[in-house]
């Protein structure tokens, strides 16, 4: 009887060990669950743990990284600029460069023209005054015809002489040279000498006069052209303006 009660105060003494290592256990599985998170962490090295960053922190990282990038990129593009800028200066430097020789060359032409100007109006001066004078003529190297029946054998010694005239005549008459001539017959027929013709060998004769309308040159006014015709040729004419007052010129000069 005494041994049953020894083993039955073993049995409690054994089943109270393990309610105790039990609820021991219970405890500290619980405290690991409470603890395990800071218990992790605490094993983690400062080292290894990732830096908590804000998004501004965020934000500027980001933005420095390129920048950083950028800048050799930023330095490349100033030279390009700069080298740009010096081409740009040089080619301005010379188109002025171009532009005052051109200014220079006007200038300089200028000059010449004004001092040619007086030459050249003196010259058109002498033409002008040369086309309204007769014209000088070798009858014989020129082999002047002094044809007149046709209209195109007048035509033909006009233009023989450099006299420009309307292609009709204005009007024909029938004139009677006088017998004996009076001053200013014979200042007429001296006016026809200078030319190499005589209308003295006609006194008395009747004559064709045609009048034509000279082409006006420049600054000339109206004027009449007068050709003499005794049977088919021409023995005389004049030119004559239409204004009074005004010398008569004879056709052409004779050279002597």
């Amino acid at each position: 009887m005494f041994s049953y009660t020894i083993k039955a105060k073993k049995l409690a003494v054994g089943v109270g060990c393990f309610a105790v290592a039990l609820l021991a256990c219970a405890g500290g599985f619980r405290f690991y669950q409470d603890h395990r998170d800071a218990l992790q962490t605490e094993a983690v090295p400062p080292a290894a743990q990732a830096p908590v960053q804000t998004p501004g922190q965020q934000a500027g990282e980001q933005a420095e990284q390129p920048a950083e990038e950028a800048a050799p990129q930023d330095e490349q593009a100033q030279a390009e600029v700069a080298s740009q800028q010096g081409d740009a200066v040089e080619q301005t430097g010379e188109l002025q460069a171009a532009v005052q020789a051109e200014s220079q060359q006007k200038a300089e032409a200028a000059e010449q023209s004004q001092a040619t100007q007086p030459t050249e109006e003196a010259q058109s001066a002498t033409a002008k005054k040369q086309d309204q004078l007769p014209r000088e003529i070798d009858t014989r190297a020129e082999k002047l015809s002094l044809k007149g029946e046709t209209a195109k054998q007048r035509s033909t010694f006009l233009k023989a002489v450099g006299i420009a005239v309307e292609s009709e005549p204005l009007e024909v008459l029938q004139v009677r040279l006088p017998s004996d001539f009076d001053e200013r017959y014979t200042q007429y027929n001296d006016l026809q000498k200078k030319s190499g013709m005589d209308l003295a060998k006609y006194k008395g004769k009747s004559v064709k006069r045609y009048r034509y309308l000279k082409k006006a040159a420049d600054g000339e006014g109206e004027t009449y052209v007068h050709l003499l015709v005794y049977k088919g040729n021409i023995v005389g004419g004049d030119i004559t303006p239409a204004a009074q007052d005004t010398a008569s010129s004879p056709l052409f000069v004779k050279k002597k």
